[in-house]
């Protein structure tokens, strides 16, 4: 059986950059549908404690707002790029997203990238180079910075999928 790394991620609330000339009445808060505690769809609403913290913020400044759930994460990224999705509640800031997102400088949560092996599949690891000649997977349009996308592509072979 091939070694299986399921890589994981999160970072801080960030706000879409407001469509020109549109009109904001609310703002939409949505976050990646898959990935507890911090943030999951539950088959009725989109929950947890990035979720919970958005929707507190956003009371106590009297802001009126929406949780909305809109599909896997990269739909996410997708609405939140076209204006759609106002705020997206955990998220890794890159370059590639700073486009269309402004983040907030100070993180909610501390959020290194951890990498997740079976018990009986465990490997001596020191550092990323540690990780080429592995398989992993990752949930399509997590991306990680601080140069390990860049090292994840030209080195790694990962599959993505909608959902952990």
């Amino acid at each position: 059986m091939k070694k299986f790394l399921p890589v994981c991620l999160l970072a801080s609330v960030v706000v879409a950059a407001a469509a020109q000339g549109t009109e904001c009445t609310k703002v939409v808060v949505s976050a990646d549908s898959d990935y507890a505690p911090l943030h999951w769809y539950d088959g009725k609403r989109l929950t947890g404690a990035s979720v919970e913290i958005a929707s507190r913020a956003l009371t106590a400044l009297n802001i009126p707002f929406e949780v909305r759930y809109v599909g896997p994460f990269h739909r996410v990224l997708k609405e939140a790029e076209r204006g759609d999705v106002s705020m997206v509640a955990s998220l890794k800031n890159t370059p590639e997203r700073q486009h269309y997102l402004a983040y907030t400088s100070v993180p909610l949560f501390a959020n290194p990238i951890a990498i997740f092996v079976a018990r009986d599949r465990r490997f001596a690891y020191a550092g990323w180079k540690d990780l080429i000649g592995k398989r992993g997977a990752i949930t399509l349009g997590n991306q990680f910075g601080g140069g390990f996308d860049e090292f994840m592509r030209d080195n790694l072979k990962i599959e993505t999928a909608q959902k952990i």
